[in-house]
Parts: C-alpha cells; structure tokens; sequence
C-alpha cells in the first residue's frame, strides 16, 4: 500500500501533475472558429487544459490528470462502441464548446463515446488507483480496458471508482466513456440547457466537462470531509468519511498549528479555534487543515481549509429581521450569474478565467453572487472562498410535463440535489441553497425545504426565488424587473429581491447574435448607467428600515420605495451578457465592462453624489 508522507504546497500539486494527450489523439487541434472568444482561449492546448488540482479542499500531492486529447464519435444512443473513432476532442471542454475542438449540436437519440489510454506511474506501485470525474453530461458509463466499472446518472456531481482491479500489469491502460444527455426531452435537472438555445436560454452541454483524473490511495481511505464552524463557541467539528481507521486533525493558521485532536473516523472531532479571526468578505480569512488517516499500517494524509463563518437570520437595525453574518447585518449586494462562457460553454477556459469574474464583480462593488442554475467546478467555489464572494446557489431546474414528474425523475431530482449540498458543504462562501426558480419544476416543496435542512441546518433555505413561495425556510424572495421590489420580512423570514434590473446594452464586436434580448434596452453607457444609479437608489431606499422614511436627493416628494422595506439583499441581472441576452456588465467574451467600474462601484455600494 501506499502512504503519502508528505504533502507539497498547491501550486507545487500542479508541479507533479502528468498531463499529456493519449498517444493515438495527436492530430492537430484548434478551438472551432465563428464564434466569439474570451481572452484566455489563448491559453488552452492539449497540453494546457485545466491543469490544476481541481479539488481544492480535499487535496493529496500525487494524482494523474487525464486531461487533453481524447477520441471522439457521436453514434446512436443505442449502438455499440465504435471500433473508429470520428476525431479529437480537447477534454474537459463540453462537446458543443469551440475550445472542445468539435462545437457540435448532440440530439437526444445520439452519444458521445470518448478513448484514450494512460501509464499508471511506477512510483504508484501497491496502491490503489481512484479514476476522478469532475462532472459528465449527464448518463454515463466508465469503461477500463473493456470492463464496465462504473455507471453514474446526474450533470453537475463528481463521482469517483477505484479501478485497481482492473488494470493490466505492466501496460498501457484503455479507458472509455459512454455519455448520453436527452437536454430538455428528458425529465433530469437541466437548468437553462436547450437544444435549440434562445432568449434567456443557452445552448446545450454534453458529456465530460470537467476535468479527469488519478489518484493513488491505500486501500483504507479519506473519501470525504465534512467541517462544521461553530462561531459562537470558537471551535470547529470536522468528520472524516472512511471505512474505517485512526484520525488526526490539524487546525493551522497560516503554518503555525493553533489546536489538533484526534478520533475515529465517521465521528465529529471538534477542535478548539481559539481568537478565531472570523471569514467576511472585506476579510477571508481561512484555516488549513492537515488530516491523516491510518488503517491496517497505511497512512492517507490529504490537506484542506475552512473559513470561520455562521448565517443565521435575526434581528437586525431597529429589530427587523435581517440576513446576519457572523451575527453582524451585511447587506448583500449581488449579481445573477449563469456560469456560461463562449468558448468553453459550461467551462471557463482557464483557472485564471473563472477568477477573473469574482475578482471584476468584486471591483464592481458587489459581495454576492446568486450562482443561477448551474453548479460550477470546485475551483470556482475556492475563489470564492478565497476573495470573499457570498455564494446562493441554485440547484438546477428540471422541466416536466403537466402531470408532473414522473416516480423515477423525483428521485433523480432528489438524488442530484443531495448530492449537490453534500459536495459543496465545505465551502464558507455558500449561504444558501434554492431549490426552485420561480415556478421551474416546482413540486413538493414541502418535502424539499426538509431534505435541504435535514442536510444542510447551517445554511439558509430560499423555498422558491421568486414566484409560488410556499411561506417555507428562511427567505422571502421577490423577482422584479426592470426596478427592484422587495416584500417586508415575516415573522420568521428575511426578505431579499432575487432578480431585478437587466438593462441592456449592445457592443458590436463582443456578440453572440445580432439577436438580442433585454428587459430595458439602451444606446450608450451614460444612459445606462444613469437608469443603473436609479435603480440602485431604489435598492438603498427599500434597505431601511420599514417604517423609517428616507429622503432621496433630487427628488421633489418621497417615493413609494424610499419608505423601506427591510431588505436583506438585492441580486442585479446580471454579470455578463450571455448569448442572446445582452444585460450584463460585462460582454459575454469578458473583454468590455460596459459602464465606468468606479461609477457602478459607487452605486451599488450607496455611494451616490449629491
């Protein structure tokens, strides 16, 4: 078995990593032209595709990533795999994304097969060896040298199998990938995926798109973690998943350790945090943590980090009740974000691509984003955690007929939820969770709202963004557009606006389509950003407090909305323009923030000039 007794800093992890394309893929590659790209399409080759350690908060210093040129076919559904394969395809990178080298439509009635071989490395010698998916779009089967090792249903989840079995002694390995995805002809959660894409929907994405990889582990091992900050009582519960075997925890700060406890494994070890410094967005400050686990002679050590951060909803200026963090009101200033890119469709280009949006939302004046459906890669929510954006996330809408869903697609929305919060529990800059937009496949909220918090109680619960609210968790949330609104706090409930604005602004040169869509459409920037400040105005005047009645400069009586109505947060559409949607700060290639930053930083921070 193998112990890794040593663990290398992260930009080292990428060091170690093996990256190359497959010995039968090395015809020429180039992203498909007709579409306009992000800056850092420049970056991407088959030998520089997502090559870093793509699970920052559960991370080992060894691993293989299989990412680069892999074979391709687009065949029937049904048919067998094919013994040619049609061409190359830049993996991660989805099937339609011009950086996958192929940019082609996938019908239901087809899928997509993916080949290509690796070398397990000598040094991995008498350990076991776990195949990583990041996510894949959306039924998929897991081939190793022609043995079928893993079957796996859902678009958003990493899933994982230890192949070790089934590799050959001493050669070269065949790995293979079946990958059918029906869009929306099928009951699974899609989010905004359409076959044929249009207005507030975004073309379709099939098979892997996320990165690959191999790991060396013993044959007792960490699987999972969960950690539980305890603010109030300055220490944290960490829990590490295995089969078995003796603990070890590690709290640090910076390099100095602040506390260690040991236990067994499934069982909360809870470590002292003393003068914590808590996690803020102005202030992120986060832990490392340094597990070990020890099982039958073998030792597997991974590291990991967390923030010290508690949400809650109490009572907040003058009583009302407020979304706190770490028992503090912040108000959250926030962005819609789709989570889609030219080039890369579901997949940033690059790592640098994916912070970039965070760190220009950011500059822009917010601290919040509502991640609108669809889940991103693991690295997108380290940013977040690591620059300080408060994340509420989506889970991706499912569509079904009148009648409702069927028996087999409520369990698959279940499943895919579940799995949803467990994989993402980790991270400080999420929330909270909101498992229906508007009226999208909403069914049994009920039953929902109590999975959610049967799994999640840390988290608050936003029962319906926007329409059909069922009076359930913690949030009142209202849509809105193009002015903001925003219903006064329950008893029990914090009221948010969850989707307001969506002013538009064509950029010839930085298109999609000449087609365009928006809620409030203007000529010029100065237009824009003087409807922009207004809209803001409003959002600051319904911050206040109810009751309290607030003078707005400029104006000759005071408006309906400057007579406040609590809210906690307003969430402006949107980040980039995204396809047919014209309505982001930024052109959906990323290369012109429409608006002057500092004058949209100031309005959206209450800065306004009198």
């Amino acid at each position: 078995m193998l112990a890794c007794t040593k663990f290398v800093a992260t930009a080292a992890i990428t060091a170690v990593a093996v990256l190359g394309a497959a010995p039968a893929a090395r015809a020429a590659w180039a992203p498909v032209k007709g579409r306009i790209m992000t800056p850092w399409a420049k970056d991407v080759s088959p030998t520089h595709a997502w090559v870093h350690y793509p699970r920052p908060q559960l991370r080992r210093p060894l691993w293989k990533n299989l990412n680069g040129l892999w074979r391709y076919s687009i065949v029937g559904k049904s048919a067998p795999k094919p013994r040619r394969y049609q061409g190359s395809i830049l993996v991660p990178f989805p099937v339609q994304a011009a950086l996958s080298g192929v940019a082609k439509p996938v019908m239901p009635r087809d899928a997509v097969w993916y080949h290509r071989t690796f070398v397990v490395p000598a040094r991995w010698r008498g350990a076991h060896v776990l195949l990583h998916f990041g996510a894949v779009d959306w039924k998929s089967r897991v081939f190793i040298n022609g043995h079928l090792v893993r079957r796996h249903k859902g678009g958003y989840d990493a899933f994982s199998c230890d192949i070790t079995k089934y590799l050959a002694k001493g050669a070269r390995q065949r790995l293979t990938v079946y990958a059918w995805d029906p869009v929306d002809k099928g009951e699974q959660p899609i989010g905004k995926q359409r076959l044929h894409p249009g207005g507030i929907c975004y073309t379709a994405c099939t098979g892997i798109w996320q990165t690959v990889w191999l790991e060396p582990v013993p044959r007792i091992y960490i699987k999972s973690l969960r950690i539980v900050p305890h603010v109030d009582q300055h220490a944290v519960d960490v829990t590490v998943h295995a089969a078995g075997g003796n603990v070890r925890v590690t709290v640090l700060r910076g390099k100095r350790a602040v506390g260690s406890a040991s236990g067994k494994a499934g069982a909360a070890i809870r470590i002292a945090v003393p003068h914590a410094r808590l996690w803020w967005p102005n202030r992120p400050f986060l832990y490392h943590l340094r597990i070990s686990l020890r099982s039958h002679g073998a030792t597997d050590r991974v590291v990991s980090y967390f923030g010290m951060r508690k949400i809650s909803v109490g009572p907040g200026p003058h009583g009302t009740l407020r979304i706190l963090l770490n028992n503090k009101f912040v108000f959250e200033r926030g962005l819609l974000d789709q989570g889609y890119w030219p080039d890369g469709i579901y997949l940033a280009p690059t790592d640098k691509a994916l912070k970039f949006d965070i760190q220009e939302s950011k500059k822009l004046g917010f601290n919040m984003c509502r991640k609108h459906q669809v889940v991103e890669p693991a690295r997108w929510y380290y940013w977040c955690d690591k620059l300080g954006y408060l994340v509420w996330q989506d889970m991706p809408a499912a569509f079904y007929p009148k009648k409702g869903p069927s028996p087999a697609a409520e369990k698959q929305y279940r499943y895919e939820l579940r799995r949803m919060i467990r994989q993402h529990y980790n991270y400080p800059c999420i929330i909270g969770w909101t498992p229906f937009n508007e009226s999208w496949g909403e069914y049994d909220v009920h039953k929902i709202v109590s999975i959610i918090h049967h799994i999640d109680p840390s988290r608050l619960i936003d029962n319906a963004s926007g329409w059909n609210d069922k009076g359930l968790g913690n949030i009142r949330d209202t849509h809105h557009y193009p002015t903001p609104w925003c219903r006064r706090p329950g008893k029990n409930r914090a009221s948010i606006d969850g989707e307001f604005g969506g002013l538009g602004l064509a950029v010839p040169g930085h298109m999609w389509t000449h087609k365009v869509f928006e809620y409030q459409g203007f000529k010029t920037p100065q237009a824009e950003l003087a409807r922009f400040t207004q809209l803001w105005r409003e959002v600051w005047g319904m911050e206040k407090t109810p009751g309290v009645i607030t003078k707005v400069p400029g104006a000759k009586k005071t408006p309906w909305w400057a007579k406040g109505r609590g809210m906690s947060g307003a969430v402006y559409t949107q980040t980039t323009d995204c396809e047919d949607e014209i309505n982001g700060l930024m052109t959906y290639d990323r290369k012109v923030i429409k608006m002057p930053a500092k004058a949209v930083n100031r309005a959206v921070r209450g800065k306004f000039k009198h």
